[in-house]
């Protein structure tokens, strides 16, 4: 792109003149990636790529796996992985456990290699039971989007605020 308004480029566009990065950024290199099966979402944690797989077990149970590297580093089981923010002491996954009536739902934090270090019981009164989206984390702030909603919750579980879009 360095070289659209380039006087060899318009001469020849077979031509390419190939010049320093001077914009804000930088330029990035396309890479292949060997990523498992039926990816939902990826994630990066520090210069690795991680993300949420879904796949179904031979009785047609759907599984929701968190892989580093092709590599399954967490398996709940039982519950729904939703989304997952990244923090600098980990990863966290918000799981919601379906079999349970109400549902719950909880904030898990694992670690890069996927050791469960910390839970967070969600209150069923958060508005969450139709489902999360997306989740971002900032300075001990989880920012949780329902589709309707972006609900605001501390790092101890507690809500902090919701709201309403339109």
């Amino acid at each position: 792109l360095s070289s659209c308004s380039s006087s060899a480029a318009n001469q020849n566009n077979n031509s390419v003149s190939v010049g320093a990065w001077t914009s804000e950024g930088g330029a990035y290199k396309q890479t292949d990636y060997d990523a498992p099966e039926c990816v939902m979402s990826v994630f990066s944690y520090g210069s690795e790529v991680y993300g949420i797989t879904s796949t179904a077990d031979n009785s047609g149970s759907i599984n929701l796996e968190v892989f580093h590297n092709s590599d399954v580093i967490y398996a709940p089981g039982g519950t729904w992985i939703s989304c997952a923010a990244v923090a600098p002491e980990g990863i966290w996954i918000l799981e919601t456990y379906w079999k349970n009536e109400p549902s719950t739902a909880s904030l898990k934090l694992v670690s890069p290699s996927g050791e469960a270090i910390k839970t967070v019981p969600l209150n069923a009164n958060y508005g969450l039971d139709k489902g999360v989206f997306s989740m971002l984390y900032n300075s001990g702030e989880f920012y949780l989007y329902t589709g309707d909603d972006v609900v605001v919750l501390s790092d101890n579980g507690e809500k902090i605020a919701s709201h309403k879009l339109p």
